[in-house]
């Protein structure tokens, strides 16, 4: 139960509130649609600028503005919804870099703001397949005369280096599990496996389904129409409006009039979603007391800290931001001793990583999800290593569209002796021990080595598959079935059992407050929590070479990977 002095709070709110609406609602200004422009990679949450940098300006530095995220658009629409002035929304979507779970998230966002009776127009220069994807949530679809509707279908890419390493005298070792764990594929091949070409079509067929039924059913077209149409383009923005795949072709600055006609007015007023802040209606809310803590998982899994690179790491299967396992074990540590945390959501965006930090990471979500519940939300990938973790949780919710699985182990290196012997470098090492020189890059392994590695990749994948049959209470048969590599789409690993629902992160928040029996009436507000007191889990750039080049060393000592195929780009 909430505390007296916190149910006095509320009700002090609550009476200005309703007293503020009351105004509001006495006022005659129009307020009919509001302009919202998306742009950026809408991101579920990000921190705004240190207290003292609102005040203070630092020469040379360029002030970033942080654009629009998720959490900010919903609570918009929700705010838009609740209003009884506005009529509907007008979206703009000429710029956006998401992938398709966020664009997953941004269409279900679009049809819930519909479902309360209002509108949703929405506008954009041209429209390519990810942009249509999400219009097509809309009651109006508008495009300028220059437009063109390039839904083109989807194409999966992946790249093969072997050659080009073999050009620079380097050379990829690699051990797996199965050949659909085919991560180290592109170092070691120079064209795709029977085994990811299956797993490639069957991830390709899920997304083109997906597709072709949202545009059906947002535009009430029959499916096959529709991908007969997808086969037929591009077409131009008239051609596009004939096939009755969009609504009517304007520039933006017609848009006011034509909405006026929309709406059988002859004035109407639309404003950018900034102007219009200080007058929607706010809701009376009264807390629970409680919060639910969340943590945010993006990057590649290592052991040590977190950082962000501003340009790439030049190691292959990784990219240029690491969740280092130190970090976030301090977070989620944070989040055991807070007894006011009832629940704990944690926001996975990972293609996975180091074998040992997974481990690590998995042991504290398990301990923790013995003391409060622990819900997983996977966003766009949430594969491998970043499953590993997964599994230690209380329920899983992904996007339909999440990729996810991958379900194995690799072993990685690169043999550098023939580029050292090409550069004439001669590099001299004295041992002691059998072994001593079984990590080593100046050679590939004897048998003997071989064996010893293979065993340890085996162990360890013994290890993915024993925690993900009493995490998941999978049967091992059908673990061998639907593991040893292969990757799903959120839908897939659905009806294998390996999430436990399809949802959004709204649906995530709301899961852990049912896990937590906190009342629904209630508002209980989520935290993201830090490892160093921040509002999410920091990941500052480097700023010395030195930095630099330990975190090189850093992603070429771990051998031992829990990761995807290399790339795996949907356009």
């Amino acid at each position: 139960m909430p505390s007296p002095i916190l149910v006095a709070s509320d009700a002090w709110r609550n009476f200005w509130v309703a007293f503020r609406n009351f105004r509001l609602s006495l006022s005659r200004r129009p307020l009919d649609y509001i302009f919202i422009e998306l742009y950026g990679e809408l991101p579920e949450y990000t921190p705004g600028l240190p207290f003292w940098r609102r005040f203070i300006s630092i020469p040379f530095i360029a002030e970033e503005t942080p654009g629009p995220t998720m959490a900010s658009l919903r609570y918009a629409l929700d705010l838009i919804a609740n209003d009884p002035k506005p009529k509907g929304v007008v979206v703009r979507l000429d710029g956006i870099q998401i992938g398709w779970a966020t664009a997953q998230g941004l269409r279900r966002a679009l049809t819930r703001f519909r479902e309360s009776g209002k509108k949703v127009v929405v506008y954009a220069d041209d429209f390519d397949t990810l942009k249509y994807y999400i219009a097509s949530a809309a009651d109006q679809i508008i495009t300028p005369p220059v437009g063109g509707w390039n839904v083109v279908g989807l194409r999966i890419e992946t790249v093969f280096v072997a050659e080009a390493l073999k050009f620079l005298d380097l050379e990829a070792e690699v051990i797996s599990v199965s050949p659909y764990k085919d991560g180290g594929d592109a170092l070691t091949r120079t064209d795709i496996s029977p085994e990811s070409r299956e797993n490639l079509n069957s991830l390709l067929d899920a997304y083109y389904e997906e597709l072709t039924a949202a545009i059906a059913q947002g535009r009430g077209l029959d499916q096959e129409e529709v991908r007969s149409l997808i086969d037929r383009a591009p077409f131009q923005a008239a051609d596009a409006m004939e096939s009755g795949l969009v609504d009517k072709v304007l520039y933006q600055d017609e848009l006011e009039e034509f909405l006026a006609d929309l709406e059988g007015s002859k004035r109407l007023i639309y404003i950018p979603l900034a102007q219009a802040w200080k007058r929607f209606h706010r809701p009376v809310e009264w807390r629970s007391g409680n919060l639910i803590g969340v943590i945010s998982f993006e990057g590649v899994l290592t052991t040590g800290s977190s950082r962000r690179v501003p340009v790439p790491v030049p190691v292959p299967l990784v990219g240029n931001t690491r969740v280092g396992q130190e970090d976030v074990v301090d977070a989620l540590r944070k989040a055991e001793r807070d007894g006011s945390m009832a629940a704990v959501v944690i926001y996975v965006d990972s293609r996975g990583g180091s074998a040992l930090a997974s481990d690590l990471i998995w042991r504290e979500i398990d301990r923790l999800n013995k003391k409060k519940p622990v819900v997983i939300y996977m966003n766009e990938i949430a594969a491998s290593a970043a499953y590993y973790i997964s599994v230690g949780g209380s329920w899983i919710i992904s996007q339909p569209l999440t990729l996810t699985g991958s379900i194995g182990v690799l072993f990685v290196r690169l043999i550098t002796r023939g580029l050292v012997d090409r550069l004439r470098i001669n590099r001299v090492s004295l041992k002691r021990g059998e072994h001593a020189g079984i990590y080593s890059d100046d050679r590939k392994l004897d048998p003997d080595e071989h064996e010893i590695i293979r065993k340890h990749v085996f162990d360890l994948f013994d290890r993915f598959n024993n925690r993900v049959t009493s995490g998941r209470g999978i049967d091992e048969n059908l673990l061998k079935e639907i593991g040893e590599g292969r990757v799903w789409l959120g839908s897939q690993a659905a009806e294998r059992k390996l999430v436990d629902q399809l949802g959004d992160f709204e649906d995530a928040l709301a899961k852990a407050r049912e896990l937590a029996g906190l009342p629904n009436k209630r508002k209980t507000p989520h935290v993201w929590i830090s490892s160093h007191g921040g509002s999410m889990l920091p990941l500052p750039a480097l700023s010395q070479p030195a930095e630099y080049l330990a975190l090189f060393r850093k992603f070429t000592e771990e051998l031992y990977w829990m990761i995807p195929p290399i790339d795996i780009r949907v356009k």
